[in-house]
Order: C-alpha cells, then structure tokens, then sequence
C-alpha cells in the first residue's frame, strides 16, 4: 500500500502528457516497480529472483499490472470521459477525427489519429488516445458502454498480450497457452471467452 499510495502515484501523475514513446525511457521508469517487486518477491520466497528475470513475469508473479499497461489505462480512460461529455473540453474534441466508413469492411477503426511524419507526433497524447480506443473498439462500443467496462475489457486486452509475450519465453506449447487463456476468462463473464479466441 505504502508503495502504491507514495511512489506509483508520482510515477503516473500526468502521465497522459508525458508518456514516453522511446523504450529505453520506458525501461527506467519500470525500474522503480521492479525494484519493489523482486523486493516483494524476497519477502514472499526468501530468496531474490535470477537475475535478468523478465519485468512480465514479475508482474504476472504478483498480478500488478506494469506501469506502461497502466498508462495505456490511464489514456483510454480520459478518452473515453471526452468523448462521452464527462470532460468538457471543446478545444481537445474537436480534434478528435471519427472514421465513417462508405461501405461495411472489416477495418474496424473508429478513429482517424493525426497523420505523423515524426515520432514526437506519433505518440502525442492525441495520437496515443485514438490508437488506444481503436484498440478495444472491436470488443467494447466506447459510445455506449460504461467506464467500468471500458477499464474490464481493456485489462483483459493488455493481459492477454502480456501472456503472450510470456509464451515466448516459458510456454512451448500454444494449447498450453491457451488453456491459459481460457483461465483467465473464468474471472469474467462467460461471453468474454470470444475474446481469447479471437486473439489466438
């Protein structure tokens, strides 16, 4: 609690604004938290994790999702408030382009980000909002929906992705892999099974 409450609330204040979009920043912020949980890792096993462990399975290890997965909740989030009036902001809104598109296709974007020819433009937090949204858009209409089920599908997307890059380094076997999956839909509804199958 002492860490969540003084030292992952200052690492994720602002963070819409200030998200990195290089990965060697991303690195040394997601140093603090896996320095407190190979800490809680020692404290629970007595002994420290090998070292180079991989920061996913530590946080799969202890179900703390990373700060990185937490930004991308926190953008989703604010996106999801703006767009449905719950954050009256006209100025930001209006830059928000809706995909309309003339006949039915399978792209199933619902927002047009800003055209980038720069990297700093690319993960600006307009851009980062709309490429979030489109990401849930196949599994969670943001127009319609609650925020509570706006935060539910999109942990389950970003734990899904985040056990898949663990299959690259523990599982050798999809089935296995997909067991799993399937695990981890038991915490929802039972329709949130779709979800896994669609995703492997």
């Amino acid at each position: 609690m002492l860490y969540f409450t003084y030292v992952r609330s200052k690492l994720e204040y602002g963070s819409i604004i200030w998200n990195p979009y290089y990965n060697c920043y991303n690195v040394i912020i997601e140093k603090v938290q896996r320095r407190f949980l190979k800490f809680i890792c020692l404290k629970i096993d007595g002994t420290y994790p090998e070292r180079g462990i991989s920061n996913e399975v530590l946080c799969s290890r202890l179900d703390i999702p990373t700060l990185k997965q937490r930004r991308s909740c926190s953008s989703l989030i604010f996106a999801f408030k703006l767009i449905n009036n719950l954050i009256d902001c006209p100025p930001l809104l209006e830059q928000i382009k809706f995909h309309v598109p003339s006949f039915a296709t399978r792209n199933h974007i619902a927002f047009v980000p800003p055209r980038a020819r720069t990297n700093i433009l690319l993960k600006s937090p307009l851009n980062v909002m709309c490429s979030n949204l489109n990401l849930i858009v196949c599994y969670c209409d943001v127009f319609s929906t609650t925020i509570n089920y706006l935060i539910k599908t999109a942990t389950l997307y970003f734990d899904c992705w985040r056990l898949l890059f663990l299959q690259k380094y523990v599982f050798l076997y999809m089935p296995l892999f997909y067991f799993l999956c399937q695990q981890l839909c038991i915490s929802f509804d039972e329709d949130w099974c779709f979800f896994a199958k669609i995703c492997f």
